[in-house]
Formats: C-alpha cells, sequence, structure tokens
C-alpha cells in the first residue's frame, strides 16, 4: 500500500515549473553556448531533461547550476526529484532539506520530502512535511489532493478518525475528486458506517462512471447490508 501511495505522490508533486520547458532543447544549448556562467541555462537544461524522464542525464546540469549559485532554491529541489526518481532517496532527502534551509516556505520542496520520507518508510516525518505543503500551498485542488494522501496514509496506519476527517477535507476543498470519495468511503467501511460508505461509493461512481475500484467497493459494502441484487448489479459495473 506504501508503494500506491509513493506512486500517487510521485503523480501529484515532482518540478517546480516554468514555461521554457516548453522550448527546445537546441534553443537553451545555444544559450549555454553564450552564457556559460548563468545557473539559470543550467537548470532549465535540466529541467528539460526531467521533463522527458531523463534524470540522470539531467542530474549533472542541476549539479552545474548549484556549483554557480548553490542556494538556487529550484536547482536544490529539481536535483533532489532527479534522485528521487533514480532511487536515490537518502540524497533526495538531502537535498530537499537543502532547498527548505534556503526558503522554509517552498511548499513543493516539503511535498518532495514527504515523497522521500514515505518512500524511505518514515510515514510519520512524511505526514509532518506532507501536512506543511498542504498549509502552504494555495490551489484548492492541490490541498484537496494533499489531504486525500494524508487521509490515506493515516488509514493505512489504522487512525481512521484522522483518515477520515482529512478526507472529508479533500472532498469539500474538491469535490470533483472521485478518489478521494472512494478513500472516505473506504475508512467508513472499516468504522463500520456502512450507509455513510455508500453513498461515498456512490457519489465516486456518478463522478467517474468507470472507476472499477469504487464500483467494487461499493459491491461489498452492500453485500454487507445484505442488499445482494444492488451488489451484484454494482459488481457488473465495475
Amino acid at each position: 500500500m506504501l508503494r500506491i501511495l509513493f506512486l500517487l505522490f510521485l503523480i501529484l508533486l515532482g518540478l517546480g515549473r516554468h514555461k521554457a520547458w516548453r522550448d527546445e532543447m537546441s534553443l537553451w544549448m545555444d544559450a549555454l553556448d553564450k552564457s556559460p556562467r548563468k545557473a539559470r541555462v543550467f537548470y532549465v537544461l535540466g529541467t528539460v531533461l526531467s521533463t522527458r524522464e531523463n534524470f540522470e542525464g539531467a542530474i549533472p546540469y542541476f549539479k552545474r547550476a548549484l556549483e554557480i549559485n548553490p542556494i538556487y532554491v529550484r536547482a536544490l529541489n529539481n536535483l533532489g526529484y532527479a534522485y528521487l526518481r533514480t532511487e536515490r532517496t537518502d540524497l533526495a532527502i538531502e537535498f530537499f532539506l537543502k532547498a527548505l534551509s534556503v526558503n522554509p516556505s517552498f511548499a513543493l520542496a516539503h511535498s518532495n520530502l514527504a515523497a522521500s520520507y514515505l518512500k524511505a518508510g518514515r510515514w510519520k516525518k512524511a505526514l509532518e512535511h506532507f501536512s506543511t505543503a498542504a498549509q502552504l500551498e494555495p490551489s484548492d485542488s492541490k490541498k484537496a489532493s494533499f489531504h486525500e494522501l494524508i487521509g490515506t496514509i493515516y488509514g493505512e496506519k489504522g487512525n481512521l478518525s484522522e483518515a477520515v476527517r482529512h478526507l472529508t477535507l479533500a472532498t469539500e476543498l474538491d469535490p470533483s475528486l472521485a478518489s478521494a470519495q472512494n478513500h472516505l468511503g473506504y475508512a467508513l467501511v472499516k468504522m463500520g458506517r456502512l450507509d455513510e460508505a455508500i453513498a461515498r461509493f456512490s457519489r465516486a461512481v456518478e463522478l467517474d462512471p468507470t472507476y472499477a475500484r469504487a464500483w467494487m467497493n461499493l459491491s461489498a459494502a452492500y453485500h454487507q447490508k445484505g442488499m445482494e441484487d444492488a451488489s451484484r448489479k454494482a459488481f457488473f459495473n465495475a
């Protein structure tokens, strides 16, 4: 389960965005020839490679950017992310911490650090930094996803009251988030609150009729209620 959560983090989080990433690599290589001492050029080149999933190729560019400007906070973050994606979790944590020493209010670095701690099995530290990221993040949709993941971790660790609290908040921040409705329903089932769970699973499949996992959960909840016709119908919709 923690592996699944880590993958969800990677989908949600990652690199600081910059419109220059859409430009061709050749344009920035030309800029490098003209400005070989500009940290930003190395940073953008590394970021372009990272967006193409070439994290190994990106690392030397981020390192060079940091040789020129050791407190380049986005380069610190993106180097950490490249290390995270290449299975060097300890180095990832080191560079996210460096980024936060430069800018403690950098929400993206907090969330990336949370993903790194989660991968390392340090889920309490992951929750700490992910909660900070949620507080700092201005976007309600991102806040919702953060709270969904926090709630899912709490549910995995057996703290169902905190799971329900965060998952409910996720659905309030983004009522269109089908996965949060499903995860909330699952936590409610564990608490024996089947009617509320059925309502959440039903909302999840209403939002996304192709959501097989939510249909299966709805079928199981109906079965527990003894509603076999409804259970079979949900099962065949999965």
